[in-house]
């Protein structure tokens, strides 16, 4: 169940991207680029995974789908460790 609540919100957080990305809102980009500037890989997040024009967008969605994938997987061997101990 904690799954799909987790989908919902990554699925929710990118409708809200692609709406801000397609109205073309932009936040103050000089205090949001003093906390990313130190991000090492920026070139990846603007060339390679850039799926929306704003770069925060970009380290957002890779940052939650990490997140979610290590939460499903966690959860899933949780499931299997609990079946087989049951056993």
């Amino acid at each position: 169940m904690h799954i799909f609540r987790s989908i919902i919100v990554f699925i929710t957080f990118q409708v809200v991207f692609i709406v801000v990305d397609i109205i073309g809102w932009e936040p103050n980009r000089n205090r949001l680029y003093e906390l990313v500037i130190g991000f090492p890989p920026i070139r990846f997040f603007e060339e390679t995974f850039a799926p929306y024009k704003m770069l925060e967008f970009n380290i957002m969605t890779a940052g939650f789908l990490i997140a979610l994938i290590a939460s499903i997987i966690s959860q899933l061997w949780s499931r299997l460790s609990k079946e087989t101990h049951n056993k």
